[in-house]
């Protein structure tokens, strides 16, 4: 293909709800400009727009971990999509406090990318499904290969692909093999209707879980409610082909705390406004600082606010048992976790429920989820360093544990599987997972047990050294993208744009999502799908391309 057209020629690579925000939010600034703009879209799952997170096609097993009044996605009104809000979107009798299913949002998804394409012509929108394999940047601008088809040149590419194809970490590079060669089974948790389908021949069966973290919900629910059994009353009532028992296991054995069971608990935990403005100052200055002076202003930003909100509730605490439960969790989370793992899903049950008062690390929890977007929006803009990159989103991993949680209801039905012994947390945490001739022996201290089924529940990191994907393979073995670090993803520039191997930026080549964990933070949110990201690619488009 060659431009035979004075519009702006787009290539965008990935078609799932960051692809749609890109495409809506160029629109946007193309509108702003005057100017027109050419659409080429590449992606070879089925539902554009929407990614196989939210494939509406999925079982209604998956939710999310959003309640209904939480997703703030409104398409601007300049687009003219005639389609609001997503809780606008369903309407009836929609309760705000529920947490839709993934595949709900994914229909909300699908329907917003038809009317984002359909409003122009087939000229305007070009969409592939193929998945691009490299990227090849010449005088006229940049070619893109699917196979053996060639397409381009474009002004400007961005690739936008999600989870990325990653090679296996060293545990499943043992594992894979293990249950080849043997009557055992190793599946990833998603696409959940994959596990439904091998899980139709595991009753009476032991399954381990790798990961005890929200995809572990899924699979609790795909491995009880999708194979016919219900919760009632607090209890499970069995079907008798759900697995014997089910054993989770994690490198810390902790759940994720749940979320406030209401919009009236919830607000409970809202910051004032000062404290909220004081966080977002502390936060622009810190971060373009060193790593001691953002360690110390991020605690000081914390540290008012919870021991504020604590005192309301009732719990006598002071600033410095605060800072110090803070300093131990940037050291090292999760090591001041001192119960059980059932004990502290008990307690944390209750403490979601309004019977009991909130701890330190679920108030902070949860004053840290409510200052995701404002932390996005600041880390995105700025240049962080590497030094600060690393201890920041160390820190900000370790917390999605104490503010990422599900809702209360899948911490309500875990509890439920654990009291009618389908689910095992005694070796939650961090047991010896040994090859045996069946499958796997889980060893924790004297304790042993035998599983012939192993459910992968652990996403991988977007690692750029890690990344097996053939494009990004190829983008840098040529040195066109380069890494924040070794154990982070993709270097970019505030407005996207990659940063190559000599440290330059690479003109008309940008990148954001998953594959930018380093210099972006909190990418797993569907808030950056359509926020700050977007709109500053695209405003970056404009000002590389028109005058």
């Amino acid at each position: 293909m060659s431009n035979q057209s004075n519009k702006l020629r787009i290539a965008i690579v990935g078609l799932g709800p960051r692809g749609l925000g890109a495409i809506e939010a160029l629109r946007v600034a193309a509108i702003k400009k005057g100017t027109q703009l050419e659409m080429h879209l590449f992606d070879p799952e089925a539902w554009p727009g929407v990614g196989p997170n939210y494939s509406p096609d999925q079982t209604s097993n998956c939710i999310l971990n959003l309640p209904t009044r939480a997703i703030q996605i409104t398409p601007d009104q300049r687009l003219q999509l005639g389609i609001g809000n997503f809780d606008e979107w369903v309407g009836g009798d929609c309760d705000p406090d529920e947490f839709p299913t993934r595949a709900r949002l994914g229909e909300y998804f699908a329907d917003r990318f038809r009317r984002s394409t359909a409003c122009a012509s087939e000229d305007d929108f070009k969409h592939y499904r193929l998945g691009v394999t490299r990227a090849i940047k010449s005088d006229s601008g940049w070619q893109l290969e699917a196979g053996e088809q060639s397409f381009g040149p474009f002004d400007e590419v961005l690739l936008t692909q999600g989870q990325p194809l990653t090679a296996p970490d060293p545990q499943l590079r043992r594992w894979r093999p293990h249950a080849e060669a043997r009557s055992a089974t190793l599946i990833s948790a998603y696409p959940d209707k994959d596990l439904l389908h091998a899980a139709q021949s595991w009753a009476g069966h032991s399954v381990g879980v790798r990961g005890l973290g929200l995809s572990t919900f899924d699979v609790l629910r795909v491995l009880t409610l999708g194979l016919g059994g219900s919760f009632q009353n607090g209890t499970y009532q069995p079907s008798g082909r759900e697995p014997g028992r089910i054993l989770p296991f994690s490198l810390d054995g902790q759940a994720p705390l749940p979320k406030p069971i209401d919009a009236q608990l919830d607000a409970r935990f809202d910051p004032t406004v000062a404290e909220a403005d004081r966080f977002l100052n502390v936060a622009r200055r810190s971060l373009s600082g060193d790593t001691k002076a953002a360690r110390a202003a991020l605690f000081d930003s914390l540290i008012t606010p919870s021991v504020r909100i604590m005192n309301e509730f009732g719990v006598g605490v002071d600033a410095k048992a605060i800072a110090t439960w803070l300093a131990s969790e940037w050291d090292d989370p999760g090591v001041q976790e001192t119960k059980s793992p059932v004990e502290a899903l008990r307690s944390n049950t209750e403490i979601a429920r309004g019977d009991a008062p909130p701890s330190i690390e679920f108030t902070i929890g949860q004053i840290w989820r409510k200052w995701q977007d404002d932390l996005r929006r600041v880390f995105g803009e700025t240049e962080v360093s590497r030094d600060i990159a690393d201890a920041t989103i160390g820190f900000d991993e370790g917390l999605k544990r104490v503010s990422y949680g599900p809702p209360l209801r899948s911490a309500e039905e875990l509890l439920a599987l654990v009291d009618c012994g389908i689910v095992c947390l005694s070796m939650a945490d961090d047991p010896d997972v040994l090859l045996t001739s069946n499958g796997w022996q889980l060893k924790d201290d004297d304790d042993t047990t035998q599983v012939s089924v192993m459910v992968d529940a652990v996403l991988p990191s977007p690692t750029l050294e890690a990344m097996l994907d053939p494009l990004m393979v190829s983008l840098r073995d040529a040195g066109l993208v380069s890494a924040v670090d070794e154990d982070l993803g993709v270097r970019i520039l505030p407005d996207g744009l990659a940063i190559d191997a000599k440290g330059q930026p690479v003109r008309g080549l940008s990148v954001f999502g998953r594959m930018t964990l380093g210099s972006s933070i909190g990418v797993d949110s569907i808030h950056d799908c359509f926020g700050d990201a977007p709109r500053r690619w695209a405003d970056g488009v404009m000002k590389r391309h028109v005058t």
